[in-house]
């Protein structure tokens, strides 16, 4: 399974800003800094899980992440200024600063989704 992180940087931002936001869902990721781009590749999505449901939004989430499956890559935007404050907020439309957007690639994307989002009921 491949991670790819990436949100851009705007003229208003500083780049260190959105690097933090970035690690603060994916602290593993290894990061490179451009111009006006942070891309990158994490290795784990335990922080993610982890988030998802310290906020309550499995649901939701398991919801909206199976809908972005498709063609063997999960993709899904989260907001950039949320994950810099600790929280996750999945991005439908788009901020005008720009989102982190997450690209999932290999392995058993419907799978990796219902593992991301399982309540404690479902937890073996």
């Amino acid at each position: 399974m491949e991670i790819h992180v990436e949100a851009p940087v705007t003229a208003t931002e500083e780049p260190e800003r959105v690097v933090e936001a970035i690690r603060t869902v994916f602290p593993d990721a290894s990061l490179t800094v451009s111009d006006d781009r942070v891309t990158g590749e994490a290795q784990t999505l335990d922080t993610l899980r982890e988030l998802l449901a310290q906020f309550q939004i499995l649901d939701t989430a398991r919801m909206l992440l199976h809908r972005r499956i498709d063609d063997g890559r999960l993709c899904f935007r989260l907001n950039k200024q949320a994950a810099y404050a600790g929280t996750v907020n999945f991005s439908e439309v788009g901020h005008p600063l720009g989102d982190i957007t997450v690209t999932i690639t290999g392995g058993d994307l419907p799978g990796l989704v219902d593992w991301l989002t399982e309540t404690d009921g479902e937890k073996e």
